[in-house]
């Protein structure tokens, strides 16, 4: 069972006790009990060493001590840019897995790829490190350079490359329409920031202004998550108002997260997912497909149905402990069992970023599987070449694809400036 830690001891205790753990060891005083100098650098390494052993003890396995300089790594993921790389990674069977690359960055330019294994970074090993500890190794100032030694998902041979750090700037939404399938737009979720949301809505109502949307493809493959708070927000567009987007019970008991919104209820959505697809994705592909509006393509998710607090301490390091555990709105805990797809399709091996993610269906899979549902009779013929062929009935035809483009879904937020 996972314990808190403020229950498990008082703040002031449990620092005292380590301090007073380290500064035995350290040497602080002798037997007799005179006062001796003081080593800082060794009293330091010890009380970290003794905090992150404790709650390793303590916890589950998402359970985490942050040093000053580790902490700062998470609120730049969550805000900001910062030197690096562009490698997401998760800890997988007490390794450090690539889970996503981005585009243009060192990364999206090397063999890195999804899966791949992360074995040490400057010739420090990272067995025993999670993956906070192995970005604080990983970043560093722009232009410098970092060597990382991996091993490759597809051959489980190991590789070495050298490359130097850019300012990796995370933008999480992109998408577009697609010209030769009509009302149908794709839209892809890297990760969740507290930015997310309000990008997702800036980007559908520019897509939908462009012309209606009446099939959305949202890509949500090698996204591992992030901030729980966006992906309801962004979860409340496809639930109808007062319904249930997801509930979470903690040790203060359950609490329900109920739609505000709902302006997307009924829109046909396809959702591409992989095994890297966990935490707040799989709270926002639950929100939709237990509305029964939601096809799902690619493999199982990976299966994270807990969700973490971070807090601050004094000395500006901070904690990561679990406080729920979720449920969709049907009441289903996905938590070690993940979401099924409807539609199976296997990663492709040895893919690059850009063809994973290519809008080319001959290059992805995923989205050729999603395009051959919603059109099985393939893209329909285009306007242009109709009224080539047509001739004098080209007006006929006209008044057709214009009757058949109208009263596609209607643009989010277009009463508020604010996601909900």
């Amino acid at each position: 069972m996972s314990r808190f830690l403020k229950k498990a001891f008082p703040k002031k205790i449990l620092l005292s006790f380590v301090v007073a753990a380290a500064c035995f060891s350290a040497g602080c005083s002798d037997i007799a009990g005179n006062a001796i100098p003081i080593d800082a650098a060794s009293v330091s390494q010890t009380v970290v060493a003794d905090v992150s052993e404790y709650i390793d003890g303590l916890y589950d396995d998402y359970a985490a001590y942050f040093t000053p300089e580790e902490y700062q790594l998470l609120y730049e993921e969550n805000t900001g840019s910062f030197g690096g790389i562009g490698v997401s990674m998760v800890n997988v069977d007490d390794s450090i897995v690539v889970y996503g690359v981005i585009k243009n960055t060192p990364a999206a330019k090397s063999p890195i790829a999804e899966g791949d294994v992360i074995l040490s970074v400057d010739g420090v090993s990272l067995a025993g490190k999670d993956s906070a500890q192995a970005a604080t190794l990983i970043r560093g100032e722009e232009g410098s350079k970092v060597t990382l030694q991996l091993r490759k998902a597809a051959t489980n041979k190991e590789y070495q490359v050298t490359l130097v750090r850019a300012i990796i700037t995370t933008e999480t939404v992109a998408g577009y329409n697609l010209p030769a399938y009509p009302d149908t737009a794709y839209i892809r979720i890297s990760s969740f920031t507290g930015q997310t949301a309000t990008d997702f809505t800036n980007l559908y109502n520019e897509l939908y202004a462009d012309r209606p949307i009446k099939n959305l493809i949202l890509d949500l493959r090698s996204n591992g998550g992030g901030n729980f708070y966006a992906s309801i927000a962004i979860g409340e567009y496809f639930v109808p108002i007062n319904e249930i987007v997801v509930s979470e019970k903690t040790s203060s008991g359950m609490e329900e997260y109920r739609s505000t919104n709902g302006q997307l209820n009924g829109l046909n959505v396809v959702i591409l997912q992989n095994a890297y697809t966990a935490s707040a994705s799989e709270v926002l592909i639950g929100a939709i497909r237990d509305q029964g509006q939601a096809t799902l393509i690619g493999n199982t998710t990976f299966g994270k149905g807990i969700t973490q607090g971070i807090g601050a301490l004094e000395s500006g390091s901070g904690h990561r402990y679990t406080r729920s555990i979720y449920y969709t709105p049907s009441g289903f805990s996905l938590h070690g069992v993940g979401l099924a797809p409807d539609i199976e399709i296997a990663d492709p091996e040895n893919a690059t970023y850009d063809s994973y993610f290519s809008l080319d269906p001959a290059k992805n899979p995923h989205l050729k599987a999603a395009l051959d549902y919603l059109f099985p009779d393939g893209p329909p013929v285009s306007e242009e070449n109709t009224a080539d062929e047509a001739g004098t009935e080209n007006s006929d035809t006209q008044a057709e694809g214009n009757e058949a483009t109208e009263g596609g879904q209607s643009s989010p937020g277009a009463d508020s400036s604010e996601a909900k």
